[in-house]
């Protein structure tokens, strides 16, 4: 081919990225090996307020965008996504905030990636950012508060409010739709004797223990929750006896084989487990008082077994 048409050519594809790189969506720029700007974007300059002269032939580093990331933490020394990808050479993303030019902070989604030369050396990196919208950001927030107010801390299994919750919203199913559920309370035996004997955070260790193997132990479609202190719930869309017993017997089976390792002791826990399926004329006071009755019963025949 003439080598003329192949230098157009050459000419008219770069002229096309550099078109691209001015005017993408997201912020770009780009660093050496040294985390020197070589280039910097139209975008990056109105998600940040700094221009592509004020930036070129600085260090990301030198005291303008100082990122921090969502525990508060600076970035840009030895946390920095930037250094450590042009480091390794691998990709890196992460939810950072830098600093607008003004002084306010600006939620991002950042990416790196490694530049290398046609030998494969790496020879710098390039940093691309996307600003989380307000609306966006908020709603991230809403979602992480309404995690917290069901989740049990200790066990990171759904609180007894989100139970109470799923409780009412299958209540009101039945009581409309004739769609039946069961569920099963669950204690644990003894469980005040770990507690003193081992201490309070041998238990916790018993209930996450616990926890973590109904969790894995059940049905998707099953709901385990910790109804409080040493009691759990599970919940099933339901009513037929041999599904119920055979789930009811699956958590005791796992109870009683799990182990919680505290120090050089290994605790075992057995539990009792009381079930109930709901009936015509139930409201959620009745049913939770049968749960309450057939736990009672497994308690007074001896523990370690299933009642419904």
């Amino acid at each position: 081919m003439n080598t003329k048409i192949v230098e157009i050519r050459n000419d008219a594809t770069k002229g096309l990225a550099d078109a691209v790189f001015q005017k993408a969506f997201d912020g770009i720029y780009l660093v050496d090996s040294t985390r020197c700007i070589e280039d910097w974007n139209g975008s990056a300059e109105s998600i940040t307020g700094y221009s592509r002269d004020q930036m070129l032939g600085h260090r990301c580093s030198d005291n303008f965008l100082v990122h921090v990331d969502e525990q508060g933490r600076q970035l840009c020394g030895a946390l920095c996504p930037l250094q450590a990808t042009i480091d390794d050479g691998c990709p890196r993303q992460a939810r950072v905030y830098l600093r607008h030019k003004q002084g306010h902070r600006v939620p991002v989604d950042v990416r790196t990636e490694a530049v290398r030369d046609r030998s494969g050396n790496i020879t710098g990196a390039v940093e691309i950012f996307r600003q989380v919208s307000s609306c966006e950001e908020l709603s991230g927030r809403m979602a992480e508060l309404e995690r917290l107010a069901f989740l049990d801390k200790l066990t990171s299994l759904p609180n007894r409010r989100f139970a109470e919750n799923r409780l009412n919203l299958l209540m009101t199913q039945y009581q409309n739709n004739a769609i039946g559920f069961s569920a099963l309370l669950i204690d644990l035996d003894h469980f005040k004797n770990v507690n003193d004997t081992f201490g309070h955070a041998a238990g916790d260790a018993v209930l996450q223990s616990v926890s973590m193997s109904l969790g894995a132990g059940l049905r998707s479609s099953d709901l385990v929750a910790r109804w409080g202190g040493e009691e759990f719930i599970v919940l099933l869309g339901s009513t037929d006896i041999e599904k119920i017993r055979n789930l009811g017997e699956r958590c005791r089976l796992v109870v009683a084989n799990t182990v919680a390792r505290v120090g050089n002791d290994e605790l075992c826990v057995t539990a009792s487990i009381g079930a109930a399926s709901v009936l015509p004329g139930d409201d959620l006071a009745t049913l939770l008082l049968r749960m309450d009755s057939t736990l009672y019963e497994s308690k007074r025949q001896g523990r370690n077994r299933v009642t419904l």
